[in-house]
């Protein structure tokens, strides 16, 4: 490599390092064990999943037309979602704090109800591979947890910007994009859903 390409690249490593390091500081005052950190998949990550074009964020116009896979392996429109408010947590199999934000995530749904009984909670897979996507199932404690599967299809990584894993997204009921980043279950996400619009 030329010496310009190998300071470009020296530069690109050392704001990736300064980033990553921000974001260990922030975990850190927060209380989260490093851990938890190095078991998020990052947005650097993602980045090789997600398109290099720029397609459009998700909107009331053009969301209820994409289509999820349930564990049937039914396709089925995003439309179900149609009539409440709806919270994604996005996760990978591979992905250890996605298990530990399941479980939040869990007790949130059975716990909210007692305030609000206009939000649904939906897990989202976006696990490449079938065989990931069938182990994801078997972390489901009952079968009327809301489980769908889009795989890693660039359109669902750019619309519902996805950054990192786990991710909590939330719709509206009129299935508008609320919120592509809300607060994940172990830092507020049940605090936030109870101030929602009714």
């Amino acid at each position: 490599l030329s010496q310009s390409k190998q300071r470009i690249l020296s530069d690109a490593s050392k704001h990736e390092y300064e980033e990553n390091m921000l974001a260990k500081n922030m975990f850190s005052e927060l209380g989260i064990q490093n851990t938890f950190f190095s078991s998020q998949i990052t947005g650097w990550e993602i980045g090789k999943i997600r398109s290099r074009s720029s397609d459009d964020f998700f909107t009331s116009k053009n969301f209820p037309d994409r289509r999820w896979t349930t564990p049937s392996m039914d396709i089925v429109y995003v439309d179900e979602l149609y009539g409440k408010w709806t919270a994604i947590l996005v996760v990978k199999y591979e992905s250890m704090a996605s298990q530990r934000e399941w479980g939040a995530f869990r007790s949130i749904s059975e716990t909210i109800g007692i305030k609000r009984d206009d939000i649904r909670f939906v897990i989202l897979c976006i696990d490449g591979d079938e065989e990931n996507w069938q182990k994801v199932l078997r972390n489901r404690e009952n079968t009327s947890e809301v489980v769908r599967w889009v795989g890693t299809d660039a359109r669902w990584m750019n619309g519902l910007d996805i950054n990192s894993v786990p991710q909590v997204v939330v719709v509206t009921p009129a299935l508008a994009i609320y919120n592509y980043a809300a607060p994940l279950p172990s830092l507020g996400l049940g605090k936030y859903l109870e101030i929602l619009p009714k």
